[in-house]
């Protein structure tokens, strides 16, 4: 149970135990961007928290062969989007403890240190996914895996996405959404076909599945596996023959979406996953975790809104203020080093 009474939404994640030992070897793998391969939690804790407010826990232990950073790096990948790690030290580390092993001694104190700071920052685990983008999921889905992998790759892409449940869905949960990803419908109802149309009509950018029965029109593209059409005031990306691949949808929507239009943009961020909310107060947060072995210096990020004040908040440093550049409707700013865990409150 939570501290609220609640009973906790568990996740057994393969985070630590299937990936770490294997994350220098990733690292070095280069896919057709050249950028690495991230195993990470933050689309599943987005796709939990999209049909349950209950706390979102995520229950994984590594083994005896990762490097005792990687506690500290289970506490941010599941606290990036508002989910928290059920700490579970292995057998040879609590041993090495035991026998007042130095290396083993700071690995704990580390853990500490960032379990501290998630208590210190627990409200941010309150704070709402903040994006113009609407992803529709179905979690029990057929395709649930080839689902899930579609939030992995768009996260990886840095493209903030609110979760919208399948059930339940409604012309209420586009509000404020400039586009929607619904490639996974394998069989739209006609409810959501007019939902999703008049969606597209008013403006903003739809992306469907080849069972979409989306308005005629429009020349094909050789080029392109989707079809671009306009309807009314907006338009409609239609694949045509099957459901693409996450790794193509994640590189067509940011082609379709544009990089400008995202509401974030990210550079020198190879190794790093970011995340953006909003909570009280008109405030922003931008938290960014860390996936390679050395820390990454000098990110800059480029946040759509008006701020008068950034403040970055890590682990290992008291809080800094970040200098702010102010360009048009976005606001500019550098993060001089991401070691694992970073968090920028903009206010």
């Amino acid at each position: 149970m939570s501290s609220s009474g609640q009973p906790l939404a568990l996740v057994t994640s393969p985070l630590l135990t299937a990936t770490v030992e294997t994350r220098r070897a990733q690292l070095a793998t280069a896919e057709p961007t050249g950028d690495p391969w991230l195993d990470a939690n933050l689309w599943r804790a987005l796709s939990l928290r999209g049909q349950t407010t209950r706390p979102v826990w995520f229950a994984h232990q590594p083994d005896s062969k990762v490097p005792a950073e990687e506690y500290r790096r289970a506490v941010a990948d599941a606290a990036l989007g508002g989910g928290r790690w059920v700490v579970g030290l292995d057998d040879q580390f609590r041993h090495r403890m035991r026998q007042g092993d130095p290396q083993a001694l700071s690995g704990w104190r580390g853990l500490i240190r960032y379990l501290k700071f998630q208590v210190e920052h627990a409200d941010w685990l309150s704070f709402a996914p903040k994006a113009r983008v609407g992803v529709l999921h179905e979690l029990a889905s057929q395709n649930a895996l080839l689902a899930g992998e579609n939030l992995n790759l768009l996260a990886r892409r840095h493209i903030p996405f609110l979760v919208l449940e399948r059930a339940g869905f409604s012309e209420r949960a586009l509000e404020g959404l400039e586009a929607v990803v619904a490639v996974d419908l394998a069989s739209p109802a006609p409810g959501e076909q007019r939902t999703l149309t008049r969606f597209a009509e008013q403006g903003a950018l739809v992306i469907v599945g080849p069972t979409f029965p989306a308005p005629s029109g429009g020349p094909a593209d050789g080029s392109k596996p989707y079809r671009l059409l306009s309807v009314g005031k907006g338009r409609m990306a239609v694949y045509q023959k099957s459901v693409p691949d996450p790794y193509g949808l994640s590189l067509d929507a940011l082609t379709l979406i544009g990089r400008n239009n995202l509401g974030l943009r990210v550079f020198n961020v190879a190794s790093i996953l970011t995340h953006l909310s909003s909570g009280p107060g008109g405030r922003t947060l931008l938290q960014l975790v860390n996936y390679g072995d050395s820390p990454v210096e000098s990110v800059n990020a480029r946040v759509a809104g008006r701020f008068v004040r950034a403040r970055l908040y890590t682990p290992e440093e008291a809080a800094v203020e970040l200098t702010l550049e102010q360009s048009g409707a976005t606001v500019e700013f550098t993060i001089p080093k991401v070691s694992i865990w970073a968090g920028v409150v903009l206010e």
